[in-house]
């Protein structure tokens, strides 16, 4: 029995939900890009061209080294894409096929800023290494983003610690008109 009565209520109760499958498509897996910020190395997906939802997708992000393991990811295998929401690329699985000649994916090992050994605690690739020039100047950019300060953009501050005159989030507070300029 349908209750239409329902359906004008500002909470209806008994209210079916559709959810329909998602577009899929297959495509072979290239190479895989790691993405860095701050100390934190996050595996990106980049497949032959596909057209999902009505736009051309040709990465996707991998999440983490352990997502990877879990798909069973190497390079020149046949993936099925989706688009999550229809907006964001995920790779959702890994098909299976022996004519195809596949290598691993390499994992970077150590530091692109410091030369420090990675850690790969599964779900997350990073750098431990505390004094980490990268690693300090994204806290930096993180701090300034978070207490909005005003005209102390990305440039600005990246170029106050690439001379040296900021190094820590204290240092900020410290600048004078002329370091400024």
């Amino acid at each position: 029995i349908i209750n239409y009565d329902d359906a004008k209520r500002a909470r209806p109760d008994r209210q079916i939900a559709f959810k329909f499958s998602l577009e899929e498509a297959v495509s072979i897996l290239r190479e895989v890009e790691w993405s860095e910020s701050g100390s934190t190395y996050t595996p990106v997906a980049i497949f032959d061209s596909v057209s999902l939802a009505g736009t051309t997708v040709q990465r996707a992000s991998l999440a983490n080294p352990e997502t990877m393991r879990n798909l069973g990811i190497k390079i020149g295998c046949k993936v099925v894409v989706v688009k999550r929401g229809e907006i964001i690329p995920k790779i959702e699985s890994v098909i299976e096929d022996p004519s195809l000649k596949t290598t691993d994916v390499v994992y970077p090992s150590v530091c692109s800023s410091c030369n420090t050994k990675l850690i790969d605690e599964g779900s997350r690739l990073f750098c431990p290494n505390q004094k980490c020039e990268k690693k300090i100047l994204h806290q930096l950019l993180k701090w300034v983003n978070v207490v909005d300060i005003r005209d102390l953009g990305e440039t600005l501050v990246t170029s106050l610690f690439n001379s040296k005159i900021v190094r820590s989030i204290s240092d900020l507070y410290s600048l004078t008109t002329d370091q400024l300029t």
